[in-house]
């Protein structure tokens, strides 16, 4: 049952089956709920040390989901964060925009949902992922061809109009038709797992019959699997752990799943961490030297700089996006001319790049580690008549791929599992897959870590099968048992 905080019960106008309304100072005198119980408050002071501040406090340490929490308050307050709220919107919120004709639109949104505005129903989804309150106002000018944020408030709940409050009551009621935890009296699992995916991605990082496997091993380990896609963000604070399977970025829903998830207690595969460290090449290329792990010879280059790469690196060599994922925004330039004029694309998007030297190996070898333990050896071989794993068109789409085969662990080179087992520490002790090449002179070289490893059934999982799932979900759990400080009591 969740918890609803207002300043006034008046505040609250509708009467709804499974809803507990309660004035903020009382929630502040009492603990009115069990740990998880979901808490939405509405208070209007959220300053720091106002009493809305002290509701998402004191529900944090009850252990209560709470909407907006701590971090979603300071960020409410930040200027900085409010200027970039509409950065890198999807392609489908952005859509909504262009087509709007109005300068200035005024969104009233509850739990992402807008009141009015129908038409901007996927803008209203992608700024509750940023800014996770329940009640919101927000209101956008066009200026020169540009939308910003010129007004941000909390949403009003006494000054809803009648059809506001009907539209209001939809939005309430379907929410809380949702699957409740802990709701009937079938024995309950041990946790709850989400599994965050995409059904529309071209190419994501499990296939569905891989999905299904987790599923199962997580059902085999008496946690109950849920698979959850973007529009279910709003639920993440009724699960226990997360576990990403969508290719992940750092300007992405991805990202603001994990962080949120994290900030909740979830146990997370990816945590933001991990995601911000592997998306960025230019972080790894430095983080890598500096440890000491052996890689392809690198630079990081800016345009003072794009005109030493051939010299310094020798040619071919290979320049790097610095948020490329699975070969993207990777080429390689044989003369010095295919590197000014790829450098120079690719430095109008971001102002440092990573160019490596050029390291050809029949096949690369992807490890993946769980818990700095290596998981899996596979073999990824290049494309026919590529350089590359994956060949693509000019526009990205996947042309061919290579084969691809595992073999078991301890059949895999020492060096090269030990290799990425220092790659991996780099970047965290989560899920992680670390692409090595292993020269005809026996030189080891890591080129990536990834924080979101495929795993696909037939591939990564061909040794282990079930086990490579249960050991993922597994991990997953001890997480949550060591945050929750679960102690076992020996049988």
């Amino acid at each position: 049952m969740p918890i609803v905080v207002v300043d006034r019960l008046s505040d609250w106008p509708w009467t709804l089956p499974g809803v507990k309304v309660v004035e903020a100072r009382a929630y502040l005198n009492r603990d009115a709920g069990s740990r998880r119980t979901p808490v939405w408050s509405f208070a209007s002071r959220i300053g720091y040390q106002r009493t809305g501040y002290y509701v998402a406090l004191l529900a944090e340490a009850r252990g209560h989901r709470v909407w907006p929490d701590v971090g979603t308050i300071q960020d409410f307050k930040s200027r900085s964060h409010r200027r970039t709220l509409l950065e890198r919107l999807g392609a489908s919120a952005s859509a909504e925009l262009a087509a709007t004709d109005a300068e200035v639109v005024r969104l009233q949104l509850l739990f992402g949902q807008p009141l009015r505005h129908p038409e901007l129903a996927q803008l209203g989804a992608e700024l509750f992922e940023r800014l996770p309150i329940p009640g919101l106002e927000v209101v956008l000018e066009r200026r020169d061809k540009e939308w910003e944020v010129r007004g941000l408030d909390l949403l009003d709940l006494t000054a809803l109009t009648d059809k506001d409050r009907e539209a209001a009551e939809v939005i309430l009621r379907e929410r809380l038709a949702q699957p409740q935890r802990g709701a009937t009296a079938v024995q309950q699992p041990r946790f709850e797992l989400a599994i965050l995916h995409d059904p529309n991605e071209a190419e994501p990082p499990s296939s569905p019959e891989a999905l299904r496997r987790f599923a199962a091993a997580a059902e085999r380990l008496d946690v109950r699997p849920t698979f959850i896609t973007r529009a279910d963000y709003a639920r993440l604070p009724s699960f226990d752990a997360l576990l990403i399977r969508e290719t992940t970025a750092v300007h992405h829903h991805t990202f603001r799943f994990a962080r949120r998830a994290e900030a909740d207690g979830l146990a997370v595969f990816d945590d933001p961490s991990s995601i911000f460290r592997c998306c960025s090449k230019v972080f790894l290329a430095e983080a890598l030297r500096a440890a000491g792990v052996p890689t392809p010879r690198s630079m990081i280059v800016d345009r003072s700089s794009l005109d030493r790469v051939a010299d310094e690196l020798g040619l071919p060599c290979v320049l790097k996006a610095p948020d490329g994922s699975f070969g993207r925004g990777v080429v390689r330039c044989k003369t010095r001319e295919e590197v000014d004029q790829v450098g120079s694309k690719l430095l109008e998007r971001s102002d440092v790049i990573v160019a490596q030297a050029f390291a050809p190996t029949e096949y690369d070898w992807r490890i993946g580690l769980l818990d700095g333990q290596p998981l899996y050896a596979s073999r990824y071989f290049m494309a026919p008549g590529h350089w590359q794993i994956v060949s693509r068109d000019d526009e990205g789409k996947k042309v061919d791929e290579g084969e691809a085969e595992t073999v078991a662990v301890a059949d895999a080179p020492r060096a090269v599992v030990e290799v990425a087992q220092r790659a991996a520490a780099i970047v965290g002790d989560g899920l992680y897959g670390v692409d090595l090449k292993q020269t005809p002179t026996g030189e080891i070289l890591v080129i990536e870590v990834n924080d979101n490893p495929s795993i696909d059934a037939g591939v990564e999982d061909d040794v282990l099968g079930d086990a490579l799932y249960e050991k993922i979900v597994e991990s997953l759990v001890a997480r949550v048992e060591r945050r929750r400080r679960i102690v076992r009591v020996p049988s």
